[in-house]
């Protein structure tokens, strides 16, 4: 049976809010927050005493926090470099929490040091691998070997 849907000014779909604003601003808040609620797990797990060691603490934020934090990365491309930073911000607590360095380090130590690559790098990747995935799905290849071979056959001619 077939209902009507409802109007919504600001419909969500796939968790993202489809709106005229074109930083998302809104989104990346909320992708933010709830990587922040996530990361008080790792931070309990890395208690003074009792605490665990920093690789089952880098395990635990890729399995908890790294996730929330890349997804909808394609959507990010037209983000603001403020609104990115918030995310950056919550993985470098992450790391600063896995290596249990201060904040008197550098980032770019903090986050070696961890063995997390940095979040505008991983996002940049991903975007490339995505884009060339969905070029050849739009050319009709199945394969990059088969989109390789048929670059081949057309330059030689």
């Amino acid at each position: 049976m077939s209902e009507r849907l409802k109007y919504s000014k600001y419909p969500t779909f796939l968790g993202f809010t489809l709106h005229s604003e074109v930083n998302c601003g809104k989104d990346i808040e909320k992708i933010a927050d709830k990587a922040r609620k996530r990361l008080k797990i790792v931070k309990y797990l890395s208690g003074s005493d009792w605490g665990s060691d920093a690789s089952t603490l880098r395990i635990t934020y890729t399995t908890l926090v790294h996730p929330v934090l890349e997804y909808g990365y394609q959507i990010f491309q037209v983000a603001s470099s403020t609104n990115l930073k918030k995310l950056e911000r919550v993985q470098l607590s992450a790391a600063r929490i896995i290596t249990g360095l201060r904040y008197s380090c550098t980032t770019d130590i903090v986050l070696y040091e961890a063995d997390i690559h940095p979040l505008t790098m991983r996002l940049e990747v991903n975007s490339y691998r995505y884009f060339n995935k969905i070029k050849i799905f739009v050319c009709g290849f199945l394969n990059r070997t088969s989109l390789i071979l048929n670059w081949t056959r057309v330059t030689n001619v």
